[in-house]
């Protein structure tokens, strides 16, 4: 009906039974998550989901000989296949990541370097106060930039396999235990392999359901009251029967 106001109506009654999708209880479409790299660069595209938790522990390093061992002599190495194996879609080369994880440390290095070669030059033949405090400056510094860089790459691999955490836990890891962070990358990635290959081979997801048997197939059980004989007809229980061949030898003797 018209209402007094002229040029406005009353929006049409709604049949039964018809909703809007929220008001049915639909599941809403999350939005999009747009993960992006050092340079800024989009690199994934996903939805978000139930976050869950890692593969394995941040100190479960013995459970997987092979990450520990080489996170612990040669962690730039672990880094770079991390990144070569978790990230194939972008196309990542293991050297490329290597040289980001030892940059920070060549240039400290270099600039160390050059501050004993210039305090040598001037004739000093001891070493200041200043330059070691200078020295462990940009050594800390270093440490700092290697944690930030392996703390941002470990929060977008978290991002792609929907695991919870945030950024500053994970430049905490790499900041505190460094090699425990990068073999609990790599258990994870090898856990994720698996998972993808078990999938290609069985058609079944990870962590999915079985498909339910329908109950027209489950045979109902006999009752343990019931007869042997209650589901025979009554004329094949009155044919006559014979007997087998040594049972009337025996009969005649």
């Amino acid at each position: 009906r018209e209402i007094a106001s002229p040029g406005w109506r009353l929006p049409p009654p709604s049949r039964p039974g018809t909703h809007t999708a929220a008001m049915q209880g639909a599941p809403m479409q999350p939005a999009t998550e747009i993960v992006t790299d050092l340079d800024g660069s989009r690199l994934l595209s996903a939805q978000p989901q139930a976050a869950k938790g890692w593969s394995s522990g941040i100190f479960a390093c013995c459970s997987h000989a092979d990450t520990c061992c080489l996170s612990c002599w040669c962690p730039c190495v672990q880094f770079g296949q991390n990144q070569e194996r978790g990230f194939q879609s972008q196309r990542s080369s293991c050297c490329r990541w290597v040289l980001i994880w030892m940059a920070p440390s060549i240039t400290a290095y270099v600039l160390n370097t050059l501050i004993y070669v210039s305090a040598c030059a001037q004739g000093c033949y001891y070493v200041p106060g200043w330059i070691i405090a200078v020295n462990r400056i940009i050594w800390i510094c270093a440490m700092f930039t290697t944690a930030a860089i392996a703390g941002r790459r470990r929060a977008l691999l978290r991002s792609q396999h929907q695991i919870g955490g945030s950024l500053e836990l994970d430049i905490a890891c790499h900041c505190c235990c460094s090699c425990c962070a990068l073999a609990q990358e790599g258990r994870q990635i090898a856990h994720e392999e698996a998972c993808k290959s078990r999938h290609e081979q069985t058609g079944v997801l990870p962590g999915a359901a079985l498909p339910a048997t329908p109950m027209a197939a489950v045979a109902e059980p006999v009752p343990h009251h019931a007869s042997p004989t209650a589901a025979v007809p009554e004329a094949i229980l009155a044919q006559p029967v014979d007997l087998p061949a040594y049972s009337q030898a025996a009969d005649t003797v």
